[in-house]
């Protein structure tokens, strides 16, 4: 299946609308109630979704972030070049520590493109995706705009995500033993 994007149209309810017309509320949504819809539908989403939608959402700032550093030989910069084999945890931790509304923004954004492109992939109905377009309306009715503290939001959507067979927080063993070993022994 083809990725989705915010100009793809999706059933909801009875309805077409476009990504980019939902994201307008669903970002606002707070973790419980993802994590709730998703346990009574049953439905798990991989790691790796979360982890892609990270990875670029963060590229950028530590792409700058390292080249403003590049004359130092500081701990912070060391960590970020092993930014492209961070595990899921450290991706997480990494935007709060950047702790910049934009990226949170976009991730939020992106985040939900491609959930709910999951959802359609997975065939979730129409009908409830509908009933977590209007449990999005009226939170923001009822909350306003404002996004959800990054600092909780991800570690409490744990629960809905799962590893892939023979990964751990998103990576082979493999992956994540040198980085790990190389980035807490300076």
């Amino acid at each position: 299946m083809p990725r989705l994007t915010r100009d793809s149209n999706v059933t909801v309810g009875t309805k077409d609308y476009k990504i980019e017309e939902l994201l307008k509320t669903i970002i606002y949504l707070p973790a419980d109630q993802i994590k709730t819809f998703f346990m009574e539908l049953g439905l798990k989403v991989p790691r790796e979704l979360r982890m892609f939608v990270l990875r670029e959402a963060l590229r950028e700032t530590v792409i700058e972030t390292r080249k403003s550093r590049l004359t130092l030989a500081d701990e912070l910069n060391y960590r970020l070049s092993w930014f492209t084999e961070f595990t899921e945890t450290q991706l997480e931790n990494l935007l709060v520590f950047f702790e910049d509304p934009k990226i949170e923004r976009d991730f939020l954004e992106e985040f939900w493109t491609d959930l709910i492109a999951y959802m359609v992939e997975k065939n979730v109905s129409s009908k409830h995706l509908k009933n977590l377009l209007d449990d999005s309306i009226a939170f923001v009715k009822k909350n306003g705009l404002e996004l959800p503290d990054m600092k909780t939001y991800n570690r409490d959507l744990s629960v809905i995500f799962y590893d892939s067979f023979g990964r751990i927080d998103g990576l082979a063993p493999a992956k994540f033993r040198p980085v790990l070993y190389k980035s807490s022994t300076l």
